[in-house]
């Protein structure tokens, strides 16, 4: 079984490097309306940053869209975790597709 743990500041990155996770998931990286209690977004540009100092594999979590596959699919994610990008779509399959070409 593998556990995973979701961060969203660089004291908890720090943290889950140390706790014995096999994965994490970074974000909110955009404004996400799936998570009530969610933090702030943290961008681009601060996922990068994170993920420079990050050993273990990685998803990138939070307000993902279509339109944002192919910008993340170039930043060195192992993959992404949506919610809303599969409910909002008419076809789960043919999403499923789409995100695996754009992230691969």
């Amino acid at each position: 079984m593998w556990v995973g743990l979701s961060v969203s500041n660089d004291m908890e990155l720090e943290s889950a490097q140390k706790s014995g996770a096999d994965y994490l998931g970074i974000g909110p990286i955009y404004p996400t309306n799936s998570k009530s209690d969610a933090a702030e977004p943290i961008g681009v540009d601060h996922l990068r940053k994170m993920l420079e100092h990050n050993q273990l594999p990685t998803v990138g979590i939070g307000g993902i869209t279509e339109n944002s596959l192919t910008e993340l699919s170039k930043i060195g994610l192992g993959g992404v975790a949506v919610i809303s990008l599969l409910t909002e779509s008419e076809n789960y399959k043919n999403m499923v597709q789409k995100i695996k070409q754009n992230i691969r």
